[in-house]
């Protein structure tokens, strides 16, 4: 018995070790990389600069602007190609407003509406100069009910589930979702 217990005390000093020298090193790769010469005058100031973050909420950690959008990005990634399912909310399968509900949870650390036409009501119009990554966007495929959401990625690219293709990226003047289009809006 004591011969199966030394490999699992040694695997666990070995672990605690690990971590201790991964904490130890971690703020080296915090130094700045801003370098001076006796030619550059020195203005703490301008080279500071103020990040704009997020609230906490929920145990999510704070994140600037730049890094939200970065964070947006990598996790819509993660879940191209899952495939559609009406009323999804999960990896199984997304409906196009499962899909936003877990980005948004999952970013942004908010819960959004269930329904597509439910988060229309609760976000603010945005013009489509003024839509930044994160912004939702909206279509009326059926009709005039917003029966569709995606969410805008920038240079008109937006994510979303798509019926037949699961989640997808798009683009927002392809013809299909240009005729279909009915506004932006900020859920922040």
């Amino acid at each position: 018995m004591s011969v199966q217990k030394r490999p699992l005390s040694l695997a666990i000093t070995l672990l605690q070790t690990f971590f201790i020298c991964l904490f130890a090193m971690a703020p080296i790769g915090c130094a700045s990389s801003v370098r001076y010469t006796s030619e550059q005058p020195v203005n703490v100031q301008s080279q500071t600069r103020k990040s704009v973050a997020t609230p906490r909420t929920r145990g999510y950690p704070r994140r600037t602007a730049g890094q939200s959008v970065g964070r947006l990005e990598q996790v819509i990634a993660a879940y191209i190609g899952v495939p559609y399912r009406y009323g999804g909310t999960t990896r199984a399968g997304f409906d196009c407003s499962g899909f936003v509900m877990q980005i948004y949870r999952e970013v942004y650390g908010r819960g959004l509406p269930r329904t597509s036409a439910q988060m229309w009501e609760a976000g603010r119009p945005v013009s489509r100069s003024a839509a930044r990554p994160g912004d939702l966007v909206f279509f009326r495929n059926r009709g005039r009910h917003i029966d569709h959401v995606g969410i805008y990625l920038g240079n008109n690219r937006f994510a979303h589930a798509s019926t037949s293709r699961g989640v997808v990226y798009d683009d927002l003047t392809s013809a299909y979702y240009a005729q279909r289009f009915a506004g932006i809006r900020r859920m922040m």
